[in-house]
Order: C-alpha cells, then structure tokens, then sequence
C-alpha cells in the first residue's frame, strides 16, 4: 500500500500560474463537432471534451508557444538568460534549476525582500532608537528577553549618531542607485510596493540550468526551445544528440542515452523529473511539481544486458549489493520516498542505430518498488 503524497497549501493564484504541465499553449478553437451518436466511445469522449472547454484534440500536436525559450549550450549543460524564458520553462513543467536558489529561481526576489526589511530596519532604528528595534524574525520569548536586555541600557546621542552613519553606509552599499538611497529616512513596507518598485533595487544575476536530459527532451520532443552555442549559431535536433552523448561514445550502454530513456519514459507519464543526488538516487518523482507536492518516488537506474547481467558504469556501482540496497532504502525512507529499481535493458545497437534520439524507443524498461521489510507491520 503506497503512502499518501505530502501535498503544500497552495493559493489559487499559483495553482493557475502552475497548471500547465509542459511548455506548450493549446490552441483554442470554435469548431462543434457533428452528433457522436454513431461513433466509437473515444469519439464520443473527444466530442465532449470539445464541446465543454472549446478545445479539439487533433490540435494537441500543434502546440507550439509564440515565441520559444532559447537556451545556450555550454559544456553539458543549457543556460537560458532571459528572465521572461526562465519563468516560462519553470511555471510550465517545472524545466531546470536556479542557479542561486534551490530548485526555483526565486533569487532576486528573495534579495529584494531582505534588502526592503533591511531597510525598513534602518529606519525604525533612526525613529525609535538601535536598541528599540528587534529581529522581525526573532519569537516573542526572544523579543521579550532582547527588549528587556536592550532597556537597561539608554542609549546617548553619540550611540544614535554612529547607528544613523553606518546604517548610511550599508544602505549605500546595498542600494546600486545612490540618488534612492538619499531617501532611506523614508518608511518603505515591502508589502505595499508593488513587483515594478521592488525590481529595480536588485539587480537579476540568476539564470536558469538545464541539464542535457531536459534539454533534449525540450528541444527533441516537444519542440519547445532553440538551443544555440556561444557563438549564437543554432543546433538541430540531431547535432543536440551527438554533444550529449559524445562525438566518439557509439556504445549502447552510453550513460546519457540510458539516463535519456528513463527520464523520457518518466515524464511521458506525466511525471516531473529531477535531479535526485541529494538523496544518492539518479531521479526523484513529483505527482505534480516541486510547489504543489513532495517528491514521492527515488529513482535508481540499473543498467542491464538482455540476460539480466549489470552492466557497470562510472558513476554506478560495479553490483547492487544487499549493505548498498539498504543503506540507500534507508536514507529515502527517512525523507519518506519510496525507492524504484529502474531496470534498463540496453538493445543490441551499432553506431548507426545510435545516431538519432529515436533510438531509445528500443530500450525496455523494468521497474521494481523496494519496500523496507519490518517484522512488526509485515509479519502477514
């Protein structure tokens, strides 16, 4: 019996900014079909479908987004710089990773709160006084013993003098345009600036990394972003697959292609895949995505030969042991995910067969669900 998925309290707001589950815009039509009385189930299905939210399902193939995130290939990995790109992939299926942050990349707005309450700090301190200003997030306990500690003392003139000069340096070096820092004394409430007041105090240095999975499968798939290399030139789908996987690197049991295989498989279901080695696993599964719900499944890709034989790589052990099983069992069941064995039979392929991403297709994949065994819940 599987465990209940964790889910997080989520405004309506998010869960609409968040409900498409891959980067692409449906196409809206007007189009009634014909009465579906003497058609199939599926039909009649579709008919309805269409009839309810206005949208026909041969369309599903043409969703394509006006403009199309561009990415830049550097090394094995894709950067995509421009902000409104990076909202795109990130708000759509979940593509990529800060490279600030976590997992979303939130930095700037991040920076922009705690430069507002830094200064909102500074201000209270210049009205009431250094020692009458406590930590927003201290506890109350905590703010009881600080105030009670702080009003023993009084503080002089020569006290207030020094706090106003380097609460005026920090606000200097914090602030990148000097005239708005001039107006510090002001009280600023992050809270009633709006996003275009609060944007211009931070300056964006975050950009979005994907790895060469997800970018393969953006640009190989779904056709959803150009890459391009440093010199702006363009890469095709086929020329994106030989700089992943390596010019000279023709096995079947290429690490990328097996990787590729099990993240195709993963989000063809509808999965969001990412990167699992925080937790010693290649993958980790989300029902939904990363804001709406915990990681529910640790994926672990074995990769073997048509007999069943393990086939060792560099970043995999040489054989799945039972001290190596259980200590990874171990470490998901504590972040309560549940581990997958993802076994991948590698085909029997020449270099020919290996260079196009269809490929994959003849990779069979095998999964078992590893379950810590106790005595006192499983004794039946």
């Amino acid at each position: 019996m599987s465990k209940p998925v964790r889910s997080k309290r989520i405004s309506k707001k998010i869960r609409q900014e968040y409900s498409d589950s891959l980067p692409v815009t449906l196409i809206q039509t007007t189009e009634v079909p014909p009465d579906c009385q003497t058609y199939s189930i599926f039909t009649y299905i579709s008919t309805c479908l269409s009839i309810c939210f206005n949208y026909s399902i041969s369309d599903i193939n043409k969703r394509i987004p006006v403009e199309k995130p561009i990415g830049v290939i550097i090394g094995n990995a894709v950067w995509v710089l421009k902000r409104e790109h990076i909202e795109y992939l990130w708000t759509k299926g979940f593509f990529g990773k800060g490279i600030l942050s976590r997992s979303e990349p939130n930095w700037k707005q991040r920076q922009t709160r705690k430069l507002l309450s830094s200064l909102e700090m500074k201000d209270k301190q210049l009205t009431q006084g250094p020692n009458q200003v406590l930590s927003p997030s201290s506890t109350k306990k905590r703010q009881e013993r600080q105030l009670k500690y702080k009003t023993k003392e009084h503080p002089t003139e020569s006290t207030v003098q020094v706090a106003e000069q380097e609460a005026q340096k920090e606000d200097n070096s914090l602030v990148k345009n000097t005239e708005s820092t001039s107006q510090s004394s002001l009280p600023l409430n992050k809270d009633s600036l709006p996003l275009e007041m609060q944007a211009p105090f931070v300056e964006d240095l975050e950009y979005l990394q994907l790895s060469p999975e997800e970018a393969m499968f953006l640009r190989g798939d779904i056709k959803a972003i150009d890459l391009l290399d440093q010199n702006e030139k363009p890469y095709s789908i086929e020329s994106c697959w030989k700089k992943f996987k390596g010019r000279n690197d023709d096995r079947p049991d290429n690490e990328f292609i097996v990787n590729y295989a099990v993240y195709h498989y993963y989000r063809s279901r509808g999965w969001v895949v990412k990167n699992g080695i925080k937790y010693g696993t290649d993958y980790v599964l989300y029902r939904k995505g990363p804001i709406f719900h915990h990681s529910e499944y640790a994926v672990i890709i074995v990769p073997v030969d048509s007999c069943g034989r393990h086939i060792s790589t560099n970043s995999r052990p040489t054989e799945i042991n039972w001290q190596w099983l259980l200590g990874v069992n171990r470490v998901s069941g504590q972040v309560k995910k549940m581990v997958l064995l993802c076994y991948v039979i590698i085909p029997d392929l020449d270099s020919a067969d290996l260079a196009t991403p269809q490929c994959i297709h003849q990779y069979k994949i095998v999964e078992h669900h590893v379950k810590r065994w106790m005595p006192e819940r499983n004794r039946d």
